[in-house]
């Protein structure tokens, strides 16, 4: 893996990335991109996942990390995916990897993100990209310990009205 660095004009950016895209970048900076003419980099929310043939292995790796409720599995894509070199994911990504280990649609993604999120497991970096944390490696590392469990129940309501 290699770093690149981009700041000027109040950006500072900072990411891990492929070798071979560092190199793409640096032929594109040193030629003021007149060689490099196709796309180098896509947000993660339009990258379509060719992970088909890795499919069952993520679903194995869910297993084995006792991922059970849909926020547990948003935090097992983020994990796998990092572990795979893409520290970046999005909705779209774990929609299908949904869909693998449950045989079926995710029907509410946006609320799955809201409870990892909530619980500190992922991070959002940009509108549609979001990024695994400490906290999340570390209670899927840990296979989602019942001391989790209840950070991420709903809080029940009562009726103050006498």
């Amino acid at each position: 893996m290699s770093k690149i660095s981009i700041s000027g004009n109040g950006l500072n950016i900072e990411r891990e990335i492929s070798d071979e895209l560092a190199k793409e970048i640096a032929i594109m900076v040193l030629t003021r991109g007149e060689i490099v003419k196709k796309e180098i980099v896509k947000p993660a929310h339009t990258i379509k996942s060719t992970a088909k043939e890795v499919m069952p292995e993520f679903v194995d790796f869910a297993k084995a990390h006792n991922a059970q409720r849909a926020c547990e599995l948003v935090a097992c894509v983020a994990v796998y995916l990092e572990q795979q070199g893409s520290p970046v994911f999005s909705k779209t990504q774990y929609r299908e990897y949904f869909k693998e280990v449950r045989h079926k649609p995710s029907t509410n993604a946006p609320s799955d993100f809201q409870w990892a999120l909530d619980a500190n497991w992922i991070s959002r970096i940009a509108d549609y990209e979001y990024k695994i944390t400490a906290i999340g490696k570390k209670v899927v590392s840990e296979k989602f310990p019942n001391t989790v469990k209840g950070s991420t129940r709903r809080k029940k309501t009562t009726n103050l009205e006498g």
